[in-house]
């Protein structure tokens, strides 16, 4: 179906622009003294065909890559990493997010945060649990933890790691 589209809306290019497929507009009598051609037509064919041929797309699999190259991009330009993190609970029992960051560059950050999407059982999104530091030395790491105020909240994933 994407070829016969490409080759319908290559064909129409050619034609537009060597002059042979010129469609107009016309207002009814009624709106003017007289007909008027309002517009020459040389982008609906094709924006219609485009139209039609985006409706294979998976859109789906677009996010998910912006999303993977979101966090690649993220981390690259933050140079932290993210380790092992999960659940536990502090001393007193309250929920928290426990984990580690790395920082394998010669840099320091001023600030760095981790954050994370905390889900309920039913997979809607109760909130956002973060932590953060100021001033992480280069080539070193951080331990840690993230309170999580929702009492709902049984999943989380990991949002992201903002520094600089």
């Amino acid at each position: 179906m994407e070829t016969v589209v490409g080759l319908i809306t290559l064909a129409l290019s050619l034609l537009l622009i060597i002059g042979l497929f010129r469609p107009r507009i016309v207002l009814p009598a009624s709106w003017k003294s007289s007909r008027i051609a309002v517009a020459e037509l040389y982008f609906i064919p094709l924006l219609l065909l485009t139209i039609v041929s985006d409706r294979s797309t998976d859109y789906a699999a677009i996010a998910d890559e912006a999303k993977a190259r979101t966090a690649a991009i993220e981390e690259e330009v933050s140079g932290l990493k993210i380790g092992e993190w999960g659940w536990d609970r502090t001393e007193y029992g309250s929920p928290v997010i426990r984990g580690k960051v790395e920082n394998p560059s010669g840099k320091a950050y001023t600030y760095a945060q981790v954050s994370f999407s905390l889900f309920d059982k039913a997979g809607n999104q109760v909130g956002t649990a973060m932590a953060n530091i100021n001033n992480l030395l280069p080539k070193g790491s951080w331990s840690f933890e993230a309170g999580v105020l929702q009492d709902t909240a049984v999943k989380a994933r990991f949002a992201g790691i903002t520094a600089f």
